[in-house]
């Protein structure tokens, strides 16, 4: 847990709903769990592996509980409280949405209208993703910049 106190953040509905999916895909991800155990996680990367997700979900419920467990956000803010945790969790959220930023880069300059129509819808949505992360990112770097 964080040594520093936890400073509070309003997110947008998008930036919450943003949130939501990366939660979405620690909980997918969590289907690995029992596979691993069935087949033994023998080498120090699989137990890293396992020991991260393990780690994201933690968070992860953390979140929902002050996001609400419901699929989409049903008001215009939410108040989140970020720590080192929760700063650690936004900071996989922006390098994952920079990566699919540049994926869908690709697609809109290489391909049909449909695929640059479906590039456009991703890239807003790692936008909102991006957007989320630097939200979070930010307010907690400068509240530590502060404490020091």
């Amino acid at each position: 847990m964080a040594t520093m106190e936890a400073t509070s953040v309003v997110l947008k509905r998008a930036h919450r709903n943003a949130i939501f999916e990366e939660i979405d895909f620690a909980f997918q991800c969590a289907r690995d769990l029992p596979f691993m155990l069935e087949h033994g996680a023998d080498s120090i990367c699989d137990r890293r592996d396992a020991r991260d997700l393990i780690w994201r979900l933690q968070v992860a419920a953390r979140l929902l509980d002050q996001l609400g467990w419901q699929q989409s956000g049903d008001r215009d803010g939410y108040v989140l409280e970020v720590d080192a945790d929760v700063d650690r969790f936004a900071a996989r959220i922006e390098s994952y949405a920079l990566a699919a930023l540049e994926d869908s880069r690709r697609g809109l300059l290489a391909g049909s209208e449909q695929e640059r129509a479906t590039a456009r819808r991703l890239i807003d949505g790692d936008l909102d993703a991006l957007e989320a992360a630097r939200v979070v990112r930010t307010a907690f770097k400068l509240a530590r910049s502060l404490d020091n």
